[in-house]
């Protein structure tokens, strides 16, 4: 018999096939089809059935079975914050959707923002979406607190030795959660996961277990060929360093949001470079594309131009070979448009499948164009599948410094403010993500 734990997290991959159905919808600015209307049932009325064991199992009181309205309002509440396993377990009828252990693992979606994850201790009743790091910093530069009279209030430190201050954690994570929302990683359906120590250990299905049926009295046969790995997310430190004149934060009213946009932009970058492409070595994580038991298609020995949908519609069966579905996919703004361009024999755009049209479609120039794939040099590739079991790691605190006098800046009547955090990527399904290897443009 299984026991909650299992009946937990399978639970929570009904709820997230069911927010899948409303997401997907949501970006298609669309109702729910009737096939994808009787698919959100069947998986809601699985979550009820679930429910309804994990309660007799924990000896709590079944819960009433959810109408198709309080199913709705479930999937909905998933945007929330996650909290604590332990503090989802106390929601009634809640199944839970990260690791179902009691280690306190946080797991946040990409709609779901670290500053909601998190509970800041600030002076004098502030709260922290009272704060502006635009007029903080600006107070902190000019000297004038005007109009930033909560931001003068949280500013509890004195200058450090080289004249520099810590900004308060709340406006530092406000920094992250916007290039979080600019990166094209997270938007794929990335994952953050919150780490409290340096390193964190998660768990990596590397097949999954196969099933059948067994005779009275016969042993179950163990499957030799299922097993978990332990992936470890190991902190490595990611840094900004951003340089600005005096004269145009005196002068310039909109400096403060100038910094937030340039600090995030630079952020969102390095993070889509980490997850989708990091080598692995020194300080850099391991990304997708490196990641060994990932699933791949070439376009040929010299590479090949896009001609049709075939390599995304290969992938995607790949993907589904392996029980999975592919959800999103992540490629060059060039091979995108080379795409869009397609044309069928009368010169009518292409008609595209239906495993082309239920993805997601993201581009960033992260990706690069001058691949060598046998005598091509200008080949890129792209990435596809279920991003939601790909981890970002974050190590808390997150720390965002500002100073006058560190380096040359004081003589140079300049300011300098250095954006510092802490992560990893770790892949958890690696064979969940299929790479497309050696795309070359268009004669």
């Amino acid at each position: 018999m299984r026991d909650s734990t299992e009946l937990r997290q399978e639970r929570a991959r009904l709820l997230q096939a069911a927010q899948k159905l409303l997401d997907r919808a949501e970006n298609e600015h669309r109702d729910l089809t009737p096939s994808e209307e009787r698919q959100f049932s069947e998986l809601l009325g699985g979550a009820n059935y679930l429910g309804k064991q994990i309660a007799a199992i924990e000896g709590r009181a079944v819960p009433e079975a959810w109408t198709p309205e309080e199913c709705r309002q479930a999937v909905a509440d998933l945007s929330k914050p996650l909290g604590t396993v332990a503090a989802r377990r106390e929601q009634p009828g809640w199944g839970g959707l990260a690791d179902s252990n009691e280690s306190g693992i946080r797991i946040l979606r990409p709609d779901q923002r670290l500053s909601e994850a998190r509970s800041y201790d600030l002076p004098d009743g502030i709260r922290a979406d009272e704060l502006s790091l635009g007029r903080f910093v600006r107070g902190i530069v000019t000297g004038s607190w005007q109009n930033a009279e909560a931001e003068r209030r949280a500013l509890s430190t004195t200058p450090d030795a080289s004249g520099g201050f810590l900004i308060p954690e709340p406006l530092a994570v406000y920094v992250i959660d916007l290039a979080r929302a600019n990166s094209v990683a997270l938007q794929a359906g990335v994952s953050t996961m919150l780490m409290e120590s340096k390193t964190l250990t998660v768990p990596k299905l590397a097949a999954d277990p196969t099933t059948g049926w067994k005779a009275e009295g016969v042993a179950i046969p163990e499957d030799a060929t299922t097993a978990f790995e332990a992936v470890t997310l190991t902190s490595k430190t990611l840094a900004c360093l951003v340089r600005m004149s005096l004269e145009l934060f005196e002068d310039a009213p909109t400096a403060g949001q100038a910094v937030e946009r340039a600090i995030s932009a630079a952020m969102a970058l390095a993070i889509d470079k980490a997850v989708l492409l990091g080598s692995g070595t020194g300080e850099e994580p391991l990304g997708i594309a490196n990641t060994t038991g990932i699933q791949s298609i070439s376009m040929g020995t010299n590479g090949a131009a896009i001609t049709s949908y075939d390599p995304f519609s290969q992938a995607a069966e790949k993907i589904a070979t392996e029980n999975g579905q592919a959800w999103a996919v992540v490629l060059h703004p060039r091979d995108m448009g080379a795409i869009d361009r397609l044309k069928d024999s009368t010169g009518q755009p292409l008609q595209a499948p239906a495993s082309w049209d239920s993805l997601r479609k993201l581009t960033t120039s992260t990706i690069p164009t001058d691949l060598t794939q046998g005598t091509a040099v200008n080949a890129s590739l792209a990435l596809l599948g279920d991003f939601s079991l790909v981890y970002l790691g974050v190590r808390l605190p997150i720390s965002l410094e500002i100073s006058r006098e560190a380096g040359d800046a004081f003589a140079k009547g300049q300011i300098l403010i250095r954006a510092r955090w802490r992560g990893d990527v770790a892949v958890a399904r690696p064979k969940h993500i299929v790479k497309i290897t050696g795309i070359i443009p268009p004669a």
